[in-house]
C-alpha cells in the first residue's frame, strides 16, 4: 500500500485526489487550509490597525512576540476587538505618556491590553450567549403562536 502524504499541521493522511494546497515542505489539509488563511487575515487586521494608531512605520517586534504570545490565549480578531473597545482610553492615556522608544511604548500598549482583554472576553462570551437566548426565544414565541396540529379522525401515520 502507498503512504499518503500528512497534512503539515495536523498529521492527517490526505488522499491524492483530495490534495489541493501543496506548499513548499509539504501539504496541508483544507480545514487547515482555511484555518491558517483565516489567522494570516486576522494577524494582517490587527497589524495594520497598531500601526496606524500606535506607530509611525512598523510594529516593533516586542509587541509583535507579546501579541504572539497572547495569541496562545485569544484569536487575533478577539484581540483587535478589545483594542478597538479600549481604543479611546488607551488612546487619552498614551497621548499624555512620554516615551523615550517603541520598546517602552510597546510595553505599556500590551499591558493594558493585558489588563482588559479577559473582561472584554467574558462580557464578550455573555453577549453571544445572551443573543443565542433571543433567537431562541424568538424561535419559542413562533412556535407558541402558531395553532397546534391536530389530526383528522381518518389520519394515518403512513399518508
Amino acid at each position: 500500500m502507498k503512504n499518503l502524504p500528512k497534512c503539515k499541521k495536523c498529521g492527517i493522511e490526505i488522499n491524492e485526489d483530495e490534495i489541493k494546497h501543496k506548499l513548499s515542505s509539504g501539504y496541508r489539509c483544507d480545514q487547515c487550509h482555511k484555518f491558517v488563511e483565516k489567522e494570516k487575515k486576522e494577524w494582517g487586521n490587527l497589524y495594520d490597525y497598531l500601526k496606524e494608531k500606535y506607530f509611525i512605520k512598523i510594529v516593533p517586534t516586542t509587541i509583535i512576540k507579546e501579541l504572539k504570545e497572547t495569541r496562545k490565549d485569544f484569536n487575533y480578531e478577539t484581540i483587535l476587538n478589545c483594542f478597538k473597545s479600549i481604543e479611546n482610553n488607551l488612546l487619552k492615556y498614551y497621548q499624555q505618556k512620554e516615551f523615550n522608544n517603541d520598546y517602552q511604548r510597546s510595553k505599556y500598549i500590551m499591558s493594558v491590553l493585558r489588563s482588559n482583554i479577559d473582561g472584554f472576553f467574558k462580557k464578550q462570551l455573555k453577549n453571544n450567549k445572551e443573543e443565542e437566548n433571543i433567537k431562541h426565544m424568538d424561535d419559542f414565541e413562533f412556535f407558541k403562536n402558531k395553532k397546534e396540529y391536530i389530526p383528522s379522525e381518518n389520519y394515518d401515520i403512513l399518508d
